[in-house]
């Protein structure tokens, strides 16, 4: 599969960033030429933007998917597959999982109440053991996989830990489907990229990232890293390097990516989606109470990465008379809970500070009741889900100066240098102590937000699909089931905005 042709594709459209179709041309009888599972559009003879797509049949891998998520990035994958499915798109998704039945698998929701056939077909989720750490995930979703490419237009793999799998599937998958990769974290990019903040990293060779695991503060053990983590992850950014297509989450993950020796003509942006059915823009700001606390609101993993070390020593910082108007609620779990539990008790602040759980679907009403957002971070996170959200319900948000936060807030929030604390407790001080400095923040959301809307997000990784298919066909062709004709058979057909991200 030549790589590049997908971006001649895609790139076909930088002239024409106006339009909203995304392009593979195929009518009512291709659209299920695969079986009487395939769905035929709504609505009787299809529009062009129905048909385009219509009946794709997608394998989505992931390691973090609902019920079962641990972060950002099995929401996001939730939502991608839900709308996916809206559009028409068949997907079974495979989630590797411990919580599995008996026999190894578990399909849910493979037959809803009220369904028909097809739409049953175009819900099923595949439950995989997790296997024996990172080599087992990998191998797990190859077997799983590789018997049943015969039913796949498309291979999506969400997240980069599960690159020797794509590898696997590109390579050895019969027969040959086009193969795409989620980046939406850096573990194929850089080898700690918790110490990017802090220095220069403008290469990932050998000798760089053998320094880089004496130099990193993480008390894990330096031996093992060097023997055994270190070899496998150049042998993952080598197999990756192999793979076709990536969809990057962020401008700065793709710049990441590339300087890690991905090729950039095969990375496209595709930025998460705002889940617009809990926090509808705006939703927040009407219910916000205003009671006699400043509530300030940190939601996320419990983890240094996070920056939650530096919120406290910040926090704590604040003068006692100001911060006694003041409560600090965190809400999240992870591996450094009990330690934050013990800075608490250990900085006299435990009666302004309080850290609990939260289920996700109860979040907006704890946007809705804060007054100020804190993002902390200590790395370069790929992409803050939780700015969005707070964006989206009218919070002022203080966040850590790292591209992703530029990217998704610009200009509507205040900001404070990453590992700072002084600094963090100054911009803190100065959004508790001044109520109009608060609703000055934010007052251009609505147009930040226009660029995470499900519609523009869902658009953007179909297009991708449409290029990948099409340069997947024009050397080879494909199978007599195969959903329609080449795209990109005519220049109208080749016209697509590659610039989302814009």
């Amino acid at each position: 599969m030549k790589a590049a042709g997908v971006n001649s594709i895609l790139g076909a459209a930088a002239g024409d960033a106006g339009r909203n179709e995304y392009v593979y041309p195929c009518d009512n009888e291709t659209a299920n030429a695969g079986g009487s599972d395939r769905a035929k559009p709504p609505g009787g003879e299809p529009t062009r933007r129905r048909a385009l797509l219509w009946g794709l049949r997608v394998a989505m891998v992931t390691p973090d998917y609902p019920p079962d998520v641990i972060g950002g990035g099995g929401v996001s994958c939730g939502l991608l597959v839900r709308h996916l499915r809206e559009r028409g798109i068949i997907v079974d998704v495979y989630a590797l999982t411990r919580k599995t039945g008996a026999r190894g698998q578990r399909h849910v929701n493979s037959k809803p109440a009220g369904t028909s056939g097809a739409e049953s077909r175009s819900r099923r989720d595949i439950r995989l053991p997790a296997g024996w750490g990172r080599l087992g995930r990998n191998l797990r979703a190859f077997a799983a996989l590789r018997r049943r490419l015969n039913d796949y237009d498309l291979v999506h793999v969400y997240d980069p830990s599960l690159l020797p799998a794509a590898a696997l599937i590109h390579r050895l998958g019969r027969p040959r489907v086009p193969v795409v990769v989620h980046l939406n974290n850096l573990q194929g990019a850089c080898f700690t990229p918790e110490l990017c903040l802090k220095e220069e990293c403008d290469r990932h060779g050998w000798l760089k990232s053998i320094r880089c695991i004496f130099v990193d503060p993480e008390p894990s053990s330096k031996l093992r890293r060097l023997v055994l983590v270190h070899p496998m992850f150049h042998v993952v950014n080598w197999l990756g390097r192999l793979l076709p297509s990536f969809i990057a989450i962020s401008a700065d993950v793709k710049a990441r990516y590339v300087a890690s020796g991905f090729p950039a003509e095969r990375i496209f942006v595709v930025p998460n989606m705002l889940d617009d059915r809990l926090f509808a823009p705006g939703k927040g700001a009407d219910g916000r109470s205003r009671g006699a606390e400043l509530k300030i609101l940190y939601v996320g993993q419990l983890d240094h990465r996070k920056g939650v070390h530096d919120l406290l020593a910040a926090y704590s910082r604040v003068p006692a008379e100001m911060r006694a108007r003041t409560r600090l609620t965190m809400l999240g779990a992870g591996k450094d809970e009990s330690a934050l539990r013990r800075q608490i008790r250990e900085r006299g602040i435990g009666d302004r500070v309080e850290i609990r759980h939260c289920r996700y679907e109860d979040l907006p009403n704890e946007y809705a009741a804060a007054d100020v957002f804190v993002k902390p971070a200590c790395w370069p996170e790929p992409f803050g889900r939780t700015c969005l959200e707070a964006l989206a319900l009218g919070l002022p948000v203080l966040a850590a100066d790292v591209p992703s936060a530029r990217e998704i807030l610009g200009s509507n929030a205040l900001y404070y240098r990453p590992f700072d604390v002084g600094d963090f407790a100054a911009r803190l001080e100065a959004l508790i102590e001044r109520d109009e400095r608060r609703k000055c923040i934010g007052a251009g959301a609505a147009a930040r937000l226009r660029r995470y809307s499900p519609s523009k997000a869902v658009d953007g990784v179909l297009r991708v699909y449409a290029a990948c298919r099409s340069v997947m066909q024009q050397p080879r062709g494909r199978p007599s089931n195969a959903a329609g004709p080449a795209a990109g058979s005519s220049g109208q057909e080749r016209e697509m905005d590659a610039d989302e991200e814009k």
